[in-house]
């Protein structure tokens, strides 16, 4: 009986032995895991390997991109740009439906909203740039990283002394 479970013991160490070997060799001639590197000049062109273009982004652009941002979410997502709205712009509308109203009241400056003037303050963890469009509507972002910011909207206010 003891030679009969040793027997069995054996077996089933060979059976694991050989079903590991299949694995390993399998496994190297599917997943090759070495780097080849491609020479071929038509591929090298073709999908444009270890490309990139070094594109200075001026404060200007950085403006636009905001001002962009939250007008597009203004138009097509309001939600959207209810939730990007800082706690003193969501006290003044005191919540969500008058928001919508004063944003539907003001439609049309909005979509033809452009920077009128712009100004910058920066510093050591947040940078704020406030931008006056051509209907003195105020827009200031508070920005914490790129494209991760708070809006301050004021409609039709006086030009802060700031641009004067």
């Amino acid at each position: 009986m003891q030679s009969n479970l040793i027997k069995q013991i054996i077996i089933c160490v060979f059976i694991v032995i050989i079903c590991g070997t299949v694995a390993f060799l399998i496994k190297g001639y599917y997943f090759n895991d070495t780097i080849k590197e491609i020479t071929s000049p038509e591929i090298k062109d073709k999908y444009e390997y270890n490309e990139y273009k070094l594109v200075n982004v001026t404060t200007e652009m950085v403006i636009q991109r905001y001002f962009v941002d939250f007008k597009s979410k203004l138009l097509t997502s309001l939600e959207d740009a209810y939730k990007l709205l800082d706690s003193d712009s969501k006290n003044k509308y005191n919540d969500y439906s008058s928001f919508k109203e004063t944003i539907n009241d003001n439609i049309d400056e909005i979509r033809s909203a452009t920077i009128n003037k712009y100004t910058v303050q920066t510093g050591d963890s947040i940078n704020k740039y406030t931008i006056v469009d051509q209907y003195n509507n105020k827009y200031t972002f508070t920005a914490k990283a790129v494209l991760v910011y708070k809006v301050n909207l004021e409609f039709a206010n006086e030009i802060p002394s700031i641009f004067e």
